[in-house]
């Protein structure tokens, strides 16, 4: 008789044992508890039953949790919000019915996503992670993943992406959006790229890579723009020619000191739009290849006073004998004159009001007449 009830005890325990899942992390546990979820109390473990009849959303945020183990009996959850919380690894890939899932302000370093093909919203921002790749992922529309130290993010094959913020991390080089055709907001502010291939976007209407070093951006086949945030990197090139410049409402384009000629719709709109900011040497024309100032060295020079009604001066060293150009914004030449001590102004008087263009070598300045 003793040995058929050790024998029983022994078939009882782990049976028992199969029927839950170990929760180690006691506020984890304690969440779920006060959440009405496990139902056998503080013990260090839930019931897989309880955890089965968990669907939809489980909100265990801000609750000083340090190990989500036990998190894969949750397996007809859709929705996971684990925010505030001290993770550094996070391992959902049993959790295949998730659709959404927020895990930001934690310390992550580590998260296994795999066999989640139903993910479509991802907000992981303000965590340590340094590699993400969704390329298993094509139904995501929404990536937030900013504060982080990334230095690789695929998302080549996320092409149903609307909402994209992967600012203040480490990319670098080249990213390549141009298959993102649903893309409405991205932001990459505060890296450290050199390019984006942004492509066709008929839906993107909010762009900002504010804080990198890129050299060109070219939105010619982005019809719905309506904000672009440009400041502080090392622009040359910059085409906002799209045929909907009237729906940009803000613009700006500042600390780009190698920015000279910027191609929009209308160069009066542009120049006289109080929401569109640029530097003092940049200007607005219809057609940048007319105006001649591809591949320019920047020095400085001034136009004093600007604006200015009958006389402008140069400001320049060594301005003896220094031939200059004057021209419109579409690059047509109206005026050449040497500059010389005995000739240090130039005569505006005949101009329309409007905005000019003075060349000198191969360094370009602009001022308004009025």
């Amino acid at each position: 008789m003793k040995i058929i009830l050790s024998l029983f005890a022994v078939v009882f325990t782990i049976y028992s044992f199969g029927q839950s899942t170990i929760i180690p992390d006691a506020n984890f546990e304690q969440a779920l508890i006060d959440a009405n979820f496990d139902t056998d109390g503080l013990n260090g473990s839930i019931l897989n039953s309880d955890a089965q009849q968990v669907i939809g959303q489980l909100d265990i945020s801000y609750r000083n949790i340090d190990d989500l183990t036990g998190i894969e009996a949750f397996i007809n959850i859709e929705t996971l919000d684990c925010n505030g919380n001290n993770l550094t690894s996070l391992n959902l890939s049993q959790n295949t019915q998730l659709i959404a899932f927020s895990a930001s302000y934690n310390n992550l370093t580590d998260i296994n996503l795999d066999n989640i093909q139903s993910l479509q919203s991802i907000d992981i921002n303000n965590n340590q992670l340094d590699s993400l790749d969704f390329s298993s992922h094509p139904q995501l529309w929404y990536l937030m993943c900013y504060t982080n130290n990334l230095t690789y993010l695929n998302i080549e094959n996320n092409t149903n992406l609307a909402y994209l913020s992967c600012g203040e991390n480490q990319l670098s080089g080249n990213l390549d959006i141009s298959n993102l055709f649903d893309l409405e907001f991205f932001a990459c502010i505060q890296n450290q790229l050199t390019s984006i291939n942004v492509g066709m976007h008929g839906m993107l209407t909010s762009f900002n890579c504010r804080d990198n070093n890129i050299e060109e951006l070219d939105f010619s086949l982005c019809f719905a723009l309506q904000q672009l945030f440009v400041d502080s990197n090392n622009l040359s090139f910059l085409n906002l020619r799209n045929n909907s410049n009237d729906i940009l409402n803000l613009f700006e384009s500042v600390v780009n000191p190698n920015l000279y000629c910027i191609q929009v719709d209308n160069s009066a709109f542009a120049t006289s739009n109080p929401n569109w900011s640029e530097d003092a040497q940049s200007f607005y024309s219809e057609d940048c290849a007319s105006v001649g100032i591809s591949d320019l060295e920047y020095s400085e020079f001034k136009i004093i006073p600007n604006p200015a009604a009958n006389w402008i001066h140069i400001e320049i060293d060594n301005a003896d004998n220094m031939p200059i150009v004057l021209s419109d914004l579409n690059g047509k030449i109206l005026l050449t004159q040497t500059l010389s001590e005995n000739e240090p102004l130039i005569d505006i008087r005949n101009l329309s009001n409007g905005i000019y263009l003075v060349k000198i070598g191969q360094t370009i300045n602009r001022f308004v007449k009025n």
